[in-house]
């Protein structure tokens, strides 16, 4: 299956996302009616929570791009980035005795079930070489880390290196190095929140961005004017708008969820590349976002959906 072929088919798909406008409409239904309002919808197809809702929905996404991609490759490491969490999981079960396995959620670059082999019993036979090498790097990053901080930004450092130094696909890169720089900016302002040194921002801090770890090491004191007037030098003054129009963090997080489905939405029309795929699923973990936010917020105004 080529490109074209394959950006042709998620096309087809974009009109039926449930956009903000059009889920808002759940915002009239007592949270009761939620599952049988969404399923009227078409969406999800078979559940009896949200949440469930929500997964088989991401499920039947992610096995259509897997059934269509030309570069499964490629696909694979843009949903590596997913992977972290059940990973992340799995070392803290393994190193801190934890019974969580429950937590683990549903595949994306590398199975579950791979995984739970690979880190907790040594057991590389459901990977494949390069998955297997990078499993075995963590083991050796994290074999003296006692600090499930540090230990969580390991393996977040390890799996963006890891996704960015396979792909040669400059979408698919363009799109990491800009969730690296945004994730930094996250992390600072909610730093800054938490009344933490720069020590301690830096433990979780991401390299591999566009914007380097010195820039934030100069502007981590400073005023949030100062620190706005800097970052305006990257992504065309993108992200020092959003932080001058947002005070609340969680509208700070949403911001940048739409700066995000902004840049990448150049390439959404380009049919020789995994642009369409990319923006594809960003648009469909947005919708599931904003059902969560529908549904855990008592009063929601339109705005602070994505």
């Amino acid at each position: 299956m080529d490109y074209p072929y394959a950006n042709g088919t998620i096309k087809a798909l974009e009109n039926k996302i449930q956009d903000r406008n059009k889920l808002y409409v759940l915002s009239k239904y007592d949270k009761s009616e939620f599952v049988k309002v969404l399923l009227a919808m078409n969406y999800g197809g078979a559940g009896e929570t949200v949440e469930e809702l929500i997964y088989a929905e991401n499920k039947k996404v992610k096995e259509l791009i897997d059934s269509i991609t030309p570069n499964k490759e490629d696909t694979d490491l843009f949903f590596i980035i997913s992977d972290a969490q059940n990973i992340k999981i799995l070392y803290k079960i393994l190193k801190f005795n934890l019974n969580k396995y429950e937590l683990l959620q549903d595949d994306f670059g590398i199975s579950s079930n791979g995984l739970k082999l690979a880190i907790i019993d040594n057991d590389y036979k459901l990977l494949n070489k390069a998955q297997t090498g990078l499993i075995k790097l963590l083991n050796e990053k994290l074999t003296n880390v006692d600090n499930p901080k540090i230990l969580s930004s390991i393996i977040d450092n390890e799996l963006y290196r890891y996704a960015i130094k396979k792909t040669k696909n400059q979408v698919l890169k363009k799109y990491l190095i800009t969730k690296i720089d945004i994730t930094n900016v996250i992390s600072m302002i909610r730093a800054h929140n938490l009344n933490w040194k720069l020590e301690q921002y830096f433990e979780m801090f991401v390299d591999g961005g566009n914007i380097k770890k010195q820039v934030f090491e100069d502007i981590y004191n400073e005023s949030k004017e100062k620190q706005i007037k800097k970052l305006n030098e990257y992504y065309n003054e993108q992200i020092g708008k959003v932080l001058s129009n947002n005070e609340d963090f969680s509208q700070i997080e949403i911001s940048f969820d739409r700066l995000i489905l902004e840049i990448m939405s150049e390439f959404k029309d380009d049919p020789f590349t995994i642009g369409p795929m990319v923006y594809y699923y960003l648009l469909k973990e947005a919708e599931a976002q904003n059902i969560r936010i529908l549904y855990s917020t008592k009063k929601v105004d339109i705005k602070d959906l994505i």
